[in-house]
């Protein structure tokens, strides 16, 4: 998209523009009035009028700050519990309360204040479009041809009074008070540029009380306006590619993605443990950490059991068998096999653990099987 269309991300899509834009610069234009205004505002002296525009706008952004951050907290607590929260005392749900705060400071920050420069100064978006994009993208673009030289007086001068010769900007500075980044578009394309139009709209405004055709600031590549060639070039067609094979490797590892996942480590204690019998026999004990991970979208009753080719003898020690485990959840547990010790060969023997989900009537059912290697004396 950016190779093809420019900034279209930074300038239609990003929450950054959304919600200043949207929300919090329109809140600025309604009580503080349009640019001029609010520029004659600032530079005032400190005044009754002034406190009141200052404590409305900001109360309303606080306002605004908690309906985003409240919402955001909904969706990983729910609304119900939402609302259950806010009616309890903050110190009966901490961790939530203090998310909110903070992440509404944030927000505070940066959408009241920081604003854009956090495109200019923080996102690494803007660095990024110099390699994203070449001449045929589409960019904000001031059409000097058409608008070089200036009218202004000096150019007037320099006209000999003959009109034609000069060209359509008359150098009003719109595009620039009206640029949420403070650029001069008409210096060409710049880092700082989010394409956000602004500086198209002020100036076909201009354009229009003059008489002027619009699209002296408009939407255009830099080839269109020396010849007419396609903007799908191998650039773009390379990008797309890649952004298809990336998506395609998702999908498949999705598809094939395992419902539970089990590792398995043996325990950081000592790697065996001997047991003797009242009746003279010798077993061996070893410790194993298992982490199982649901993946399957449903619960699962996890059983453990050893694989048939083993001595009977083998038995797994657990806490919980069956071991629940949740949809989408990570459980660790604490897994002992106790085994003869004529079992082993050179001081080591390979098992298979089998793990089953103990519910047969679900619809998916699950039969892991994983490799673990037993160990102890070697004599």
């Amino acid at each position: 998209a950016t190779a093809v269309f420019g900034r279209i991300w930074c300038g239609w899509a990003c929450p950054q523009t959304v919600f200043i834009d949207g929300v919090f610069r329109k809140i600025e234009r309604w009580v503080d009035g349009p640019a001029n205004e609010r520029r004659k505002l600032d530079k005032s002296h400190f005044t009754f009028h002034k406190l009141i525009k200052r404590i409305s706008k900001w109360s309303l952004y606080i306002f605004v700050t908690m309906i985003l951050t409240h919402s955001f907290l909904a969706y990983f607590v729910g609304t119900d519990k939402l609302a259950q929260m806010i009616s309890q005392p903050p110190y009966e749900n901490w961790g939530s309360f203090l998310f909110m705060i903070i992440s509404s400071g944030i927000i505070l920050f940066d959408f009241a204040w920081f604003r854009e420069q956090f495109c200019t100064v923080l996102c690494p978006y803007g660095r990024l479009q110099s390699v994203l994009m070449d001449k045929g993208s589409m960019i904000v673009s001031y059409d000097s041809v058409r608008g070089e030289p200036r009218a202004t007086a000096e150019a007037k001068v320099y006209a000999k009074g003959t009109a034609s010769k000069l060209g359509d900007c008359v150098n009003c500075y719109r595009c620039v008070q009206v640029c949420p980044t403070g650029i001069d578009i008409r210096r060409g394309l710049q880092m700082e540029c989010i394409a956000c139009t602004g500086c198209i709209d002020a100036c076909d405004e201009v354009m229009t009380k003059l008489k002027k055709p619009a699209g002296l600031i408009r939407y255009d590549s830099l080839i269109a306006k020396s010849e007419k060639k396609s903007r799908i070039n191998l650039r773009a067609i390379l990008y797309l590619s890649l952004c298809i094979f990336s998506f395609s490797a998702l999908i498949l590892s999705l598809y094939y993605i395992k419902p539970v996942d089990v590792e398995i480590l043996r325990a950081k204690d000592s790697p065996y443990t001997i047991q003797k019998v009242d009746d003279g026999s010798v077993f061996i004990l070893n410790h194993f950490k298992l982490e199982l991970s649901n993946q399957s979208g449903t619960n699962h009753d996890l059983s453990f059991f050893i694989g048939a080719s083993v001595n009977r003898e083998v038995q797994i020690i657990t806490a919980i068998q069956p071991l629940s485990v949740s949809d989408g959840k990570v459980v660790q547990t604490d897994l002992f096999i106790r085994f003869p010790k004529d079992l082993l060969l050179q001081g080591e023997k390979k098992i298979r653990l089998i793990i089953k989900d103990k519910n047969q009537k679900t619809d998916q059912l699950i039969e892991i099987e994983k490799e673990m290697t037993l160990v102890g004396p070697f004599s």
